[in-house]
């Protein structure tokens, strides 16, 4: 199977490649992408965190926080909001079985 432009087999066809680089994963926070990169760090594998969302917009002044107003336009134009921590294709599937290790910790505390 072909995806992105690249052979792959059926079960990883729908994995996200960006500029040569796999979408192991989305958070919803900066926060849990960069413990888990920090994770994955401490494995030997090669992560980084992309975040298109309008976080970079916003900011503190003082004891106030500032939240840019940006048109939906402008929100959906930047991916709506993902925060993908992305590995290259060689650390792809160790970092997938970390990832899946750093959940299953997760869900036992839960």
């Amino acid at each position: 199977m072909i995806a992105a432009g690249r052979y792959t087999c059926e079960a990883h066809g729908n994995v996200e490649w960006i500029s040569g680089w796999a979408t192991a994963t989305i958070f919803p926070t900066r926060l849990e992408a960069e413990l888990s990169q920090q994770h994955l760090k401490e494995h030997g594998i090669t992560a980084l965190v992309l975040s298109n969302t309008i976080e970079p917009l916003s900011g503190t002044l003082g004891f106030f926080t500032i939240n840019a107003v940006t048109p939906f336009f402008a929100y959906r134009e930047i991916g709506g909001g993902r925060i993908r921590l992305m590995t290259p294709a060689r650390d792809f599937m160790r970092a997938q079985e970390y990832l899946a290790e750093i959940d299953k910790k997760a869900e036992q505390y839960n």
